[in-house]
């Protein structure tokens, strides 16, 4: 219908220009008579305006013709095979498609969320599971070791005969009699200026190592010195579990607050268990983060120091400024979910800082494994006088061994760190 209505207003426009041009002329022709005949200046100024209304209509019929040529191309633009409406449908098509996209992409995310979340539940049991057989394998070990001992610092001799050499060296020192069904030393002389390596011994009686302990006990509280030193044996984890309680026993100690340690637990003077400021943190708890946790983390500044390689065992430190234990515990989870670290060996935390309330030092360690580790760090850290640092060092283990000279290369990691962290 508008086409129709545009093409009659095009029609007219034509018609009514031509019919006023004809009147102009027509008119024109009279006036000329009648001009020539009558001498009417009036009627001349009549005739000159009527020409120029006419004009002036003129000008706006062709006003209108462009006008309607322009809704002419407007039309094309908008219905032509590639024009706006075209265009408009092809939109509309993609956009449907797109929706049906996003719903598919939709349904996946949700079915990979419930896969994700399936998968940390079945990590998370695992590591329950190895937390438990950690415990029973070590349960088992000290059981085995029962009736073991550890001699410490005996002299070697040529072509000795510790089954012999041993028992009378006891008698002779503690006055007790006993006998071994296995003993050996463990390892080989390091050189002739080293310490000797110590010797394990498994008793025929248990009950003569609880003699020799407190026969050995009774002379050290004489004053007594003895050419060698005689322990229980026990797991590694048993022990430097133990070693790091008596160090937070002697921390409690300098403040005049006497502690005890009892097994594999330090009570208070208030007689309640002892519990790490900073827990050590496994997969399972970092996988309990949620998105905002997580998005937190990532805000805290650390710094860390290149990887150190040795033998295919890698190593490098993470470290940060802190001043409390919040601070502490903020940058070990940081660590502990950078996915470089989380799928290490050994994640070693070691921190120092002078606590605001009452100015006093706090400090302790964990070593995830890597034993005696975190106390020479925390010592070096002491001796160093470094205070309210935080430092992870994270240690991906080869297989092969490299000794003592991981301490060396993990004490530098702590200097590099340390310098960036002061620089």
């Amino acid at each position: 219908m508008s086409t129709l209505k545009e093409k009659s207003i095009g029609k007219r426009s034509s018609d009514n220009s031509s019919r006023l041009k004809t009147l102009s002329t027509s008119s024109s022709h009279s006036v000329v008579q009648k001009n020539s005949g009558v001498e009417n200046t009036g009627m001349a100024g009549a005739i000159t305006d009527i020409q120029t209304t006419l004009h002036n209509i003129n000008n706006r019929l062709d006003r209108l013709e462009t006008v309607n040529k322009n809704l002419e191309e407007i039309k094309n633009d908008i219905y032509a095979r590639d024009g706006l409406d075209h265009r408009l449908k092809t939109l509309a098509d993609e956009a449907h498609g797109i929706d049906s996209d996003v719903h598919t992409v939709k349904e996946e995310n949700v079915r990979l969320r419930l896969e994700l979340d399936l998968l940390k539940s079945v990590v998370m049991r695992m590591d329950k599971k190895i937390t438990d057989m950690d415990k029973e394998i070590i349960s088992l070990k000290s059981r085995s070791m029962r009736d073991n001992v550890l001699v410490h610092n005996f002299p070697y001799a040529p072509n000795e005969d510790l089954t012999t050499a041993v028992p009378i060296a006891i008698k002779e020192q503690l006055g007790i009699d006993v006998e071994f069904v296995r003993i050996h030393r463990n390892g080989m002389r390091r050189g002739s200026d080293s310490r000797p390596v110590s010797i394990t011994g498994k008793l025929q009686n248990r009950s003569a190592k609880d003699a020799i302990l407190k026969a050995q006990k009774a002379k050290k509280a004489l004053g007594t010195r003895l050419p060698f030193h005689i322990t229980a044996q026990e797991p590694i984890p048993v022990v430097e579990d133990r070693k790091r309680l008596y160090d937070i026993s002697e921390s409690f100690r300098k403040d005049n607050q006497q502690t005890r340690v009892v097994k594999d637990k330090l009570i208070l003077p208030s007689g309640e268990e002892y519990e790490d400021v900073v827990p050590t943190m496994k997969n399972s708890d970092v996988l309990k983060f949620d998105a905002d946790t997580l998005s937190q983390l990532n805000t805290v500044e650390t710094f860390s120091t290149p990887e150190v390689e040795r033998e295919g065992n890698v190593m490098f430190a993470t470290g940060a400024k802190t001043y409390s234990a919040s601070d502490v515990e903020t940058v070990y989870r940081k660590v502990c979910c950078d996915p470089k670290s989380a799928s290490a060996h050994h994640r070693i935390l070691v921190y120092r800082f002078r606590d605001e309330r009452d100015g006093k030092i706090r400090q302790n360690y964990h070593d995830d494994g890597e034993y005696g580790a975190g106390r020479r760090l925390l010592k070096y850290m002491t001796d160093n006088e470094i205070t309210n640092s935080t430092i992870v060092i994270t240690k991906h283990d080869s297989g092969r061994y490299i000794g003592y000279q991981r301490f060396q290369i993990l004490e530098d990691l702590v200097c590099d760190i340390e310098n960036e962290l002061d620089s």
